[in-house]
């Protein structure tokens, strides 16, 4: 009986220890990395996508990375101009990011990618650009790759260095903007279209007559009305204001480098909704639960305001933060947050509503958060304008 008891508890000592082994094991699993996975070709993978003429988002499809358990996988896109993906010649779109089997890519930032990896010249790009895309899954410090999709696309030149400059800015003065006075400081930027080819703004003007210029407080670059409604004078100081046939809203388009080829034409869309307040929130605030609110520009008596304001302070005046701090902000307008879409440019660009909450900020480079920065955003067409 002794030596059955014996070997009773030596068994149980060893089935335990084999347990305890295999928790031990389960707790701390080893990461198997797959030699790959499988990104599914899109249907718009031979159209060519025109990514000037685009708004949308592309959507990819994936099966998931299996990395021996199952755990969090942190999936981005590469693009390159040849199946072997060298250094040289790929770029990752590391802006968007997904921990699902699916992710969007916006398609002001592919056309960048191919900017960038082909080194296009401004006469000289091509009218259809076939690439290669592949997916990278990440899990820790351990990454695999999918296999590489052909696509094409039509691809319009876009210099890079030059969307984090200071891009021209031209602003509404007069009557119907802001307070009416004419002040130097009493003035609202034109936003930029989405691919930053013109200015474009969706705004309520009225009778009451505004100009443009180029330099608040100046006159020497000035945008007044011809000789009557529809045609414009440019630089000529004695020209009337301009005033629109009913006030209303109207949709203002001038190509910044033939601003004479200005046109102002009645807004057709659905007659927006005049807000009571727009908010604003980013690491600037500690993204605190209670948004910041903006300021409304147009105060003037029988003008819808739609164009908000507020002055960011510099980003190394915030607690916690130093120089070397990027700035995070999106908008808000209760209870849905304005996010960025396709950000054109770190100064200008457009975003999108999401319902109650979104996980997108707008990024301001530290170098823009040196010094204190101004912020305009336009609850119509969803513009943000930064000016420093």
């Amino acid at each position: 009986m002794k030596k059955i008891l014996i070997w009773c508890i030596a068994a149980l000592a060893s089935n335990l220890l084999f347990t305890a082994c295999e928790s031990d094991r389960d707790a701390n699993p080893t990461i198997e990395v797959p030699e790959t996975f499988q990104l599914f070709t899109p249907s718009t993978a031979n159209l060519p996508l025109d990514l000037k003429a685009s708004s949308d988002m592309i959507v990819l499809t994936y099966e998931e990375a299996y990395f021996g358990f199952p755990c969090v996988q942190t999936y981005m896109t590469q693009i390159s101009k040849s199946e072997s993906f060298g250094d040289n010649e790929s770029y990752t779109l590391d802006a968007f990011t997904s921990t699902v089997n699916s992710i969007e890519i916006g398609v002001k930032e592919i056309n960048a990618a191919l900017n960038s990896i082909f080194g296009y010249e401004k006469d000289a790009t091509p009218e259809v650009q076939s690439v290669y895309i592949r997916m990278i899954a990440t899990v820790g410090s351990e990454k695999t790759y999918s296999n590489a999709v052909k696509m094409n696309f039509k691809p319009y030149f876009f210099d890079p260095n030059a969307a984090k400059e200071t891009p021209a800015i031209w602003w509404f003065i007069g009557s119907c903007i802001a307070d009416g006075s004419w002040g130097g400081d009493q003035v609202y930027p034109m936003a930029y279209s989405a691919d930053m080819s013109k200015f474009q703004s969706t705004v309520f003007l009225t009778s009451a007559g505004f100009k443009m210029v180029k330099f608040p407080g100046k006159w020497d670059d000035q945008i007044g009305q011809g000789d009557a409604w529809g045609s414009f004078a440019v630089n000529d100081g004695g020209s009337g204001n301009i005033t629109v046939p009913a006030d209303g809203y109207y949709v203002v388009t001038m190509d910044p480098e033939d601003v004479a080829g200005i046109s102002i034409t009645e807004y057709t869309g659905d007659a927006p909704e005049v807000v009571s307040g727009m908010f604003i929130s980013g690491n600037f605030q500690g993204w605190s639960a209670d948004a910041t609110p903006m300021k409304a520009v147009n105060v003037v008596d029988g003008v819808n305001n739609h164009i908000w304001f507020y002055e960011i302070p510099a980003i190394s005046d915030v607690a916690g933060t130093d120089a070397e701090t990027d700035g995070f902000i999106k908008f808000k307008l209760n209870p849905n947050w304005i996010g960025p879409e396709q950000a054109s440019s770190i100064y200008c660009g457009t975003g999108v509503t999401y319902e109650i909450d979104g996980d997108k900020n707008f990024v301001l480079p530290a170098e823009v958060c040196e010094t204190p920065t101004k912020v305009y955003y336009n609850d119509i067409d969803k513009s943000y304008t930064i000016v420093k």
